[in-house]
């Protein structure tokens, strides 16, 4: 079994993603059609820097299969409902470069 398919394995849990478009006429954010990507979800509180440098705790990782580009305004919807706010966004490379990204929450 190749890399790939074991790694897939693993991705059993689903999230909507909506990519941040802009903002419409009364400064709300707009976002591009959901997406659902195939995921694992990892719910486990973690002290992680945000984009600004501040340590914040988060409440769960998720790793996406493929390189999504998932950007810290971007929508995240879990399968129970639940949208957080993105904290980051890291894309860890293999020998063939970005393989996938996991996203803390």
């Amino acid at each position: 079994m190749a890399f790939e398919d074991e790694f897939l394995d693993v991705m059993v849990d689903t999230v909507t993603w909506e990519k941040y478009t802009g903002k419409d006429e009364y400064s709300n954010p707009t976002y591009a059609a959901p997406v659902t990507l195939q995921c694992r979800v990892s719910p486990r509180a973690v002290q992680v820097l945000d984009v600004n440098g501040n340590e914040v705790v988060s409440k769960a990782s998720i790793w996406t299969a493929g390189n999504v580009d998932i950007g810290p305004q971007d929508k995240l919807t879990q399968s129970d409902g639940s949208t957080d706010p993105v904290i980051t966004v890291g894309r860890p490379p293999d020998g063939d470069g970005a393989h996938h990204v996991k996203v803390m929450i």
